[in-house]
């Protein structure tokens, strides 16, 4: 299983736009989103707030869904 973390796998992503500039650096190096499936819905109260987030994981975790990322563009 060596390398078949979520920072190799095809589906996962960084994420990006945190409050300060050092957030946003460690969260590059450390957190990104699983784009396996569709966006899960998020509720306020109970009643659908029209938004949707994919799962944030670290990218040294891992599922039984990697796989290998796509090779550049030739």
């Amino acid at each position: 299983m060596t390398g078949h973390r979520c920072g190799t796998c095809k589906w996962w992503g960084l994420c990006l736009g945190q409050k300060t500039w050092a957030e946003e650096e460690q969260a590059k190096r450390t957190w990104g989103e699983c784009r396996r499936h569709p966006p899960t819905a998020l509720s306020m109260s109970g009643e659908f707030s029209g938004n949707g987030c994919w799962p944030k994981t670290r990218e040294n975790e891992w599922c039984g869904e990697w796989n290998r990322e796509r090779e550049a563009a030739k």
